[in-house]
């Protein structure tokens, strides 16, 4: 081997070179030794290594690095983790090994000077230990994302500055109404975004092993859906849904053929499904005319979103109905060190509303698309009528009204000593933020976020043994820095993944020498019999169980999504719908099919009335010629075609015998003419009949027909038209 290889065969081949790839790596950064050999090829063969050296640790109670340099430590990572920029634990082995070559240390253990390619970990981990020891605990946990623009103004200084310009306004507003609102009566809505693909990375699933971790989502890209909630006097108000759409327009009310009247979910449109001046309007119209506001003097806290803050129809509408609109600073709603403005905003564990309804949401929709993707039938489609009864259904099981007073003490209101509504959120922020810049003070009693983890060898030793399915011996206590016992884990014996499990029951030997051995052995089958019927009981238990949890939360759409100008025509506020327009534009459409169903019988009422004289006519003269058709006249011929089709011939003359041709292919496809039986005259009103109604009616009751010669009692169509009763012939009178 002349030593030249590729970090890839290594990587694809572990057993034949028995070294990870990232110890290769270190290895092959070094310089050359023993004969200009590669580091990694003197490592591997000469010294039997396949990782890199422990650090070791100290004896007699002390540190490698010494107490003065690893209290800097501490605090320079609790100041960074304060300020929102924490260090990884590989952070800390670099810096310490680092430090360690820069001091010109050596490893106790084995004398040796420490260099880049010693591991440290164990020597980290000691000193993470020591850091809990004096008081200061880190945490190894994923990080969450925080924008610059919010760390920057969500500080002390900037909110004690609002608070002294608007505790001034609530003490004007509660004197002008002579009234003195309480916190449990302060309210605040609210906007963010549903995904409809969030319950895929929320929750834990039994996935199997080796088998990945996919979930199926509706979307590979979520629609833009965007909602309002809040509330108010304890109350939850109504929800506005926002998807993409035509501006200015309402979208179909048939979206909400899901919803019932006490639901209060409304959907609007705009093209970019996010709010807008107008459709915030409209929500906060719609909770007015529900009696959620105007019937008192209200306090309703908002985010600086432009459609609050813009919107000079809200203000109006705000002050007619005695609301005011108190909006905190820019980049202050979310629940940061405890300073986040926006009760909406704040976690599910603390009964956040938006929160709280995302959770139970997701908990819905992934119910809702598995069973839509389960099924044949549903073709894994979920559509918005369903996502609008979730998000009712949500709403209501969600909302703690319980929780809402707490809500808004926690974001800063309170009453003062004359029971007035005030506002200052730093009344109750922890003392290290009391400081002009907002920053933390003392670094010893601050909480960061780092815990040591296990090296890449033992971890990868745990995992060969678990594969080979021996049990997992316990690792070894790690020296550390003040000679400290590390944490050790031990594990019992794995199964072998994939391991064939026998069902087969072992064979039974019988004797059938003896009554007793025959008698054991049907007792036997017996019991078989009855075990496997169990287990048929509890297969079919299982899949009753099974049935019943793949049913969807809500029930399917029945209706389709009509989007003519007639159902769009009914809304709320011009540009929301809601339950009581679905049932406007249901009855609307019924109304509207019901008048063409009529309108259809009244035109065909028509056709007959106009034809039903030529068409008898014909037909008599049909049979007057002994069913030839070249002695019919046009018209004859005309209205035979009429009475055996229903429709006006394809022949607009007989040129050429045409007409003659198409109505003997009439009658060999219908035998006989299908023209309706004539109307019965209208019955009179239930008020005395006029005299020259009676005097017609008398009239009627003995008229010969001149045709036919019997004397019956004629009938009348809608124009009043007479025919004989007996030959349909239309009498003269």
């Amino acid at each position: 081997m002349d030593g030249k290889i590729s970090f890839y065969e290594v990587k694809k081949k572990p057993d034949l070179y028995k070294v990870p790839v990232t110890t290769m790596q270190n290895w092959c950064t070094a310089v050359p030794a023993h004969g200009n050999k590669p580091k990694w090829l003197v490592e591997r063969d000469v010294k039997r290594r396949t990782s890199l050296p422990k650090s070791g640790g100290t004896t007699g109670g002390s540190t490698v690095l010494g107490e003065a340099v690893e209290k800097k430590l501490m605090t320079e990572m609790a100041d960074a983790a304060c300020a929102r920029c924490p260090y990884m634990f590989d952070e800390i082995c670099d810096i310490m090994r680092d430090t360690a070559i820069e001091l010109e240390l050596v490893i106790p253990k084995t004398g040796t000077p420490y260099n880049k390619l010693t591991d440290v970990t164990a020597l980290a981990a000691g000193f993470i230990r020591r850091c809990a020891q004096a008081g200061v605990h880190f945490l190894e946990k994923r990080g969450r994302k925080l924008g610059l623009q919010r760390l920057v103004n969500q500080n002390y200084s900037a909110l004690k500055a609002y608070a002294a310009k608007v505790n001034p306004e609530l003490r004007a507003f509660q004197k002008k109404h002579g009234i003195k609102i309480l916190v449990k009566d302060v309210g605040n809505w609210d906007e963010t975004g549903v995904d409809l693909c969030a319950f895929a990375t929320t929750g834990l699933y039994l996935i199997m092993e080796h088998f990945g971790n996919l979930v199926v989502v509706p979307f590979e890209a979520s629609p833009h859906i965007t909602i309002i909630v809040g509330y108010v006097n304890g109350k939850r108000l109504f929800i506005l849904v926002i998807i993409k759409g035509t501006e200015g327009k309402a979208p179909s009310a048939f979206h909400a053929q899901l919803l019932d009247e006490d639901d209060g979910i409304f959907l609007g449109q705009t093209p970019t499904g996010w709010v807008n001046n107008e459709l915030k309007v409209a929500y906060f119209k719609i909770n007015a005319e529900a009696g959620h506001f105007g019937s008192k003097p209200t306090v309703i806290n908002v985010d600086g979103h432009g459609t609050n803050r813009n919107n000079d129809e809200l203000t109006d509408l705000a002050e007619q109905h005695n609301v005011l609109l108190v909006i905190p600073p820019s980049h202050t709603s979310a629940a940061v060190d405890g300073m986040g403005t926006q009760q909406c905003d704040r976690p599910a564990h603390q009964g956040g509303p938006i929160a709280c309804l995302k959770r139970r949401f997701r908990e819905l929709l992934k119910k809702q698309f598995f069973a839509a993707v389960r099924s044949r039938k549903m073709q894994g489609k979920v559509s918005m009528a369903e996502v609008l009864k979730m998000l009712a259904v949500a709403w209501e099981e969600s909302f703690k009204p319980e929780l809402m007073e707490r809500l808004n003490r926690d974001v800063g209101y309170y009453n003062d000593e004359e029971g007035i509504l005030q506002w200052d959120i730093t009344r109750i922020l922890p003392p290290r933020f009391d400081s002009a810049a907002g920053a933390p003070a003392a670094a010893a009693t601050a909480t960061a976020t780092l815990v040591p983890q296990a090296s890449a060898p033992a971890a990868a030793a745990e995992h060969d043994a678990a594969l080979a399915g021996a049990p997992v011996p316990a690792a070894p206590a790690p020296t550390v820095g003040d000679g400290a016992p590390g944490p050790s884990s031990a594990a019992g014996p794995i199964p072998t993944p994939g391991a064939a499990l026998s069902l087969a029951p072992a064979p039974v030997r019988i004797n059938f020498g003896g009554r007793a051995a025959v008698q054991e052995s049907q007792g036997k089958q017996l019991a078989a019999i009855a075990q496997a019927r169990a287990d048929v009981d509890r297969i079919f238990a299982l899949n009753r169980v099974l049935h019943e949890h793949n049913q969807p939360a809500v029930p399917r759409p029945t209706e389709p999504i009509y989007r003519d100008a007639a159902t769009l025509g009914h809304t709320r506020e011009g540009v929301v719908v809601g339950s009581a327009e679905h049932r406007a534009a249901r009855k609307a459409r019924a109304t509207r099919k019901d008048d063409a169903a009529a309108k259809k019988s009244a035109s065909v009422n028509r056709f007959w009335t106009n034809h039903r004289t030529s068409v008898r006519t014909a037909e008599s003269a049909l049979v007057e010629h002994g069913g030839d058709l070249s002695k019919l006249k046009v018209s004859e011929l005309k209205a035979l075609i009429i009475s055996r089709t229903g429709g006006m011939p394809k022949s607009k003359n007989n040129f050429n015998g045409a007409m003659v041709d198409e109505a003997r292919a009439v009658i060999q496809s219908v035998a006989k003419t299908i023209i309706p039986p004539t109307p019965p005259r209208a019955v009179p009103s239930e008020a005395a009949p006029a005299e020259e109604d009676v005097e017609m009616a008398a009239v009627e009751e003995a008229i010969t027909c001149s045709f036919c010669g019997e004397e019956s009692v004629p009938t009348c169509d809608e124009r009043g038209n007479t025919f004989c009763s007996a030959c349909d012939v239309r009498m003269e009178h």
